[in-house]
């Protein structure tokens, strides 16, 4: 097959995929928005708040522990990759 006719069978299985659902929680809200509703957006962009003291304090608390700092798994913590998809399943 020619590379066009591998991107037109590309394109028609990405017609197919699903839309990311916060992308529809977001087109809902600026739905609203434009019918004059106050929207506080929590499903996309940046805080315009600082992090809760807690938080701030908790961090402090680990960087100043001396224990080695880490990253999750690249895929995420699997107990809650679990309790998502759970939770999609309902």
């Amino acid at each position: 097959r020619s590379s066009s006719e591998r991107m037109l069978g590309l394109s028609r299985r990405t017609a197919q995929v699903e839309s990311f659902r916060v992308m529809e929680v977001l087109k809902r809200a600026t739905e609203m928005e434009a019918l004059g509703r106050k929207v506080f957006h929590l499903e996309v962009g940046q805080p315009r708040t600082g992090a809760p003291k807690s938080a701030v304090q908790a961090a402090q608390e680990a960087l100043r522990s001396g224990l080695p700092l880490g990253y999750t798994e690249a895929n995420g913590l699997a107990s809650l990759r679990r309790r998502i998809a759970t939770w999609y399943a309902e």
